[in-house]
């Protein structure tokens, strides 16, 4: 009589799902927060979305090089009042 068939190798596992974006995560920040500066939605309590040689308000001098990211906001004075007449 013929060999049995060889067993067939078990089918591959699944991948895991993708985690959701974590607001906190360094990806590109540009299109979630609508451009560079503060942005609480995207980045959180005192984050802004800034790209390293960008001088955007509210964004530090060090940031991600090739992309906008979420970092730490800096503080920025307020505007200067009118000058009174």
């Amino acid at each position: 009589p013929p060999p049995p068939p060889p067993p067939s190798p078990p089918p591959p596992a699944p991948p895991p799902p993708k985690p959701p974006p974590s607001p906190a995560h360094p990806e590109d920040c540009w299109g979630g927060c609508g451009g560079a500066g503060p942005c609480k939605a995207w980045c959180g309590e005192g984050g802004a979305c800034c790209r390293e040689g960008f001088f955007t308000l509210g964004c530090p001098t060090r940031a991600c090089q090739d992309y906008h990211c979420c970092v730490q906001a800096v503080p920025f004075p307020p505007p200067a009042p009118p000058p009174s007449p």
